[in-house]
């Protein structure tokens, strides 16, 4: 609100006047908001002149950049506009001939109306916390002056049996106190969502409520129904009202209904992209991610009325619909997810897919024709080697299908990733598998289902080393090579002890096996120092791979140990990769006793409680993590998060079923290298060797299916000393 003189006065016609903003009944649109430049009179009430200031003299009236902001707003609804907006005809009209012909009440209340709602939302959000005037409609018409309340009003239903009927009221808050809603000058201003006129305050209304089922108390306290008509009204008014609003009733039980709930995301295509259609189920409702339906209820009868009520979880599906803005997909205009710009249809089914699903995301391909093979591709192979040539024998895995490499030959030669399964799915071939495995078919020939490369062409093996795939044959040279190499490493002088031979030789190992990217199996009787061994490969591995980091850890003398410390004290220092060890619980503590007398590696308990969602985070402050079996099955999850340069498991034989969910889980953590330690490698049969190979160096020892019938029950039921390796 401003004061000024008027324009050019003398001293004898001076007026005062001020900027107000009015809210008025206009004959044909309804409320409206306007500015006004009116008379303070002596007595201190407004004069009865006024002038609506517009666009056009607003300069005169020295307006401020907000009051100039909502007057632009405010002249978007003006006549002369609206007839602009909505009429559509060719023949030129005036606004007269619009609201005496055109202006129908479909027109008015279905599409002009709303406008001006919208436009009349967005002023009171600016003049929140601010007078504006109503001009009355008593014989005195003078203003009266309201408050747009700046914090939104809630509204309560209450629905209570009575002897004379059911009784449904409304109960209005704001700010805690009980607003009256009953009263003759109460106005509905905006009727959705709603704001309202009630005493000398505007108020808007939390969750988009309809003012209509407000309003409808302006002039009664209560609604009555008779006894007879309580199951029609419950049903018609009362369980839609439960579904959106807070509703407390008596005498009449609403019931919280928990269902299962499931995100789904649905493929389809349309116009050649691949859409992801979001939808959230709950028992059998299913909702489109995008409905603001809190959720559904359902009358039934018992000894009383009985509302059962499943409630969407807004927290849940917002952080669903997060995971995939956060990935880049995008909300197209038919409110589906389209794929980032970046992202094509084969990377998202080969990358993507898994990913969402294991953060709870189901997938529905039945929109699709021909639906996509979602499970990981594996591709496994043997190598036969000669003089000149080796020869491959690839396979690759689709789920249940395996499939002979000569088949997918074309594929890759072709730059075709997709390929028909059996089932009529279709598989795509990983992009990497593609570009790897592309420069060896050009210099290789098929032998047989194999295929077959000449000898100088061996440097394309690696290959396979850079697809995550293990091989034997000239590899195992190569470990040869690098062990004869590691057999003079002296124990590094960080090492507080003196190695027996027999452990340096277990050192010189684990090096060997390290320069090779292998994992590897250190079996040896129990009290001979494996857990010695494998910190002087650790002291080994951080003096030669990552002597910033010890220089770094050796300027903190506090940082040996962080259990029972305030973890965020080490979050600022150089960022480490640590290493993981896990053991049976008993074992920790006699970790924890040889990591301080022989090394001065920084070290963090992750058991018990020690334990939460984010402490992962502070890992890498860290040289060695240790757990135990049980934490890994149980925190998954929170481990899977965090990269290892190494990860040793001590008394390993508890990895022996392969099939076991520990043996899975220590499987999948994320580690550049596993070691093994175990006196007892074999405890039932050869068996319990490929389940703990396989962790070591997935692949090393073939499938287990292939290694139980060519090993396993060779050397067991037959005997064959050939295949035991001691012929």
């Amino acid at each position: 609100m401003i004061q000024f003189n008027s324009f050019n006065p003398t001293p004898q016609t001076q007026v005062k006047l001020e900027i107000v903003f009015t809210l008025e009944p206009h004959p044909e649109l309804g409320l409206i908001v306007q500015v006004k430049a009116v008379e303070r009179l002596g007595s201190g009430n407004f004069s009865m002149n006024s002038e609506k200031v517009r666009i056009s003299n607003s300069e005169f009236y020295g307006l401020s950049e907000k009051e100039s902001k909502i007057l632009k707003v405010i002249e978007s609804y003006e006549p002369d506009n609206l007839l602009n907006i909505f009429y559509k005809g060719k023949k030129r009209i005036n606004t007269s001939i619009f609201f005496e012909k055109i202006y129908t009440e479909d027109l008015k209340n279905n599409h002009v109306r709303p406008f001006i709602d919208a436009k009349i939302s967005e002023i009171f959000e600016l003049l929140k916390g601010q007078t504006i005037y109503y001009w009355g409609t008593s014989t005195l018409n003078h203003w009266i002056p309201i408050v747009i309340e700046k914090s939104k009003a809630d509204v309560e239903f209450l629905i209570e049996r009575k002897p004379q009927g059911m009784s449904y009221s409304v109960c209005v808050f704001h700010e805690k106190k009980n607003i009256k809603v009953q009263g003759n000058n109460n106005i509905v201003v905006i009727n959705s969502p709603a704001c309202i006129l009630l005493g000398s305050s505007i108020y808007n209304f939390k969750n988009g409520i309809d003012a209509k089922k407000i309003a409808t108390f302006f002039t009664k306290s209560e609604i009555i129904v008779p006894e007879t008509s309580e199951e029609v009204y419950l049903n018609k008014f009362i369980v839609p009202l439960v579904e959106e609003y807070n509703v407390k009733a008596t005498g009449i039980s609403i019931e919280l209904e928990t269902v299962k709930k499931e995100a789904t995301l649905s493929f389809m295509y349309a116009q050649n992209d691949l859409l992801l259609d979001l939808t959230f189920t709950y028992g059998d409702i299913v909702y489109s991610f995008n409905t603001l339906s809190k959720g559904k209820a359902k009358l039934e009868k018992g000894k009383d009325w009985i509302i059962k009520f499943s409630k969407r979880e807004a927290d849940w599906e917002e952080e669903m619909i997060g995971m995939l803005t956060h990935l880049g997909f995008k909300i197209s205009k038919n409110l589906h997810f389209s794929l980032p710009d970046n992202l094509s249809i084969e990377s998202f089914i080969n990358d993507k897919v898994v990913y969402l699903q294991k953060k709870g995301f189901t997938i529905n391909q039945e929109n699709l024709k021909q639906p996509f093979h979602l499970s990981e591709p594996v591709l496994t192979y043997t190598v036969r080697e000669d003089n000149d040539w080796f020869d491959l024998n690839i396979i690759i895995r689709f789920g249940k299908f395996e499939i002979p490499f000569k088949k997918l030959r074309p594929h890759i030669l072709n730059s075709n990733r997709f390929y028909e399964l059996p089932d009529g799915s279709i598989a795509i071939i990983p992009q990497e598998w593609m570009q790897k495995l592309s420069p060896i078919l050009d210099c290789s020939s098929e032998s047989n289902d194999n295929v077959r490369l000449g000898r100088f062409h061996y440097n394309l093996l690696e290959s396979f080393d850079e697809i995550g795939i293990n091989r034997s044959g000239e590899k195992m040279k190569s470990l040869v090579n690098a062990y004869k190499k590691a057999s003079k490493l002296e124990t590094p002088e960080t090492v507080k002890a003196k190695l027996r031979k027999y452990q340096s030789t277990g050192l010189q190992w684990l090096v060997a096996l390290n320069e090779n990217k292998f994992g590897g199996l250190l079996a040896d009787d129990m009290g001979l120092g494996k857990t010695v061994q494998t910190l002087a490969f650790f002291e080994w591995f951080i003096l030669n791979k990552r002597p910033e980091y010890r220089a770094d850890f050796t300027q903190n003398p506090e940082m040996p140990s962080a259990n029972g410390a305030n973890l965020v004290e080490f979050s600022s220092k150089k960022k480490n990769i640590p290493f993981l060890v896990v053991a049976p619980t008993s074992l920790i503590h006699n970790w924890v006793d040889e990591i301080k007398k022989f090394t001065s590696l920084s070290h963090f308990i992750y058991m018990g409680n020690q334990r939460n969602r984010y402490v992962w985070e502070y890992f890498n402050d860290f040289e060695v993590i240790l757990t135990t079996y049980g934490t890994i099955r149980n925190d998954k999850d929170v481990l899977s998060r965090v990269k290892f340069d190494a990860v040793v498991f001590d008394e390993a034989q508890n990895l022996k079923n392969p099939g076991s969910l520990t043996a899975k889980t220590c499987f999948d953590l994320n580690a550049t290298q596993k070691i093994l330690l175990t006196g007892t490698p074999i405890e039932n049969s050869t068996s319990d060797l490929w389940s703990l190979m396989n962790i070591a160096n997935p692949g090393i020892l073939g499938t287990y299916t292939k290694f139980v019938k060519n090993f396993s029950q060779k050397i067991e039921k037959k005997k064959d000393m050939k295949k035991s390796g001691r012929a």
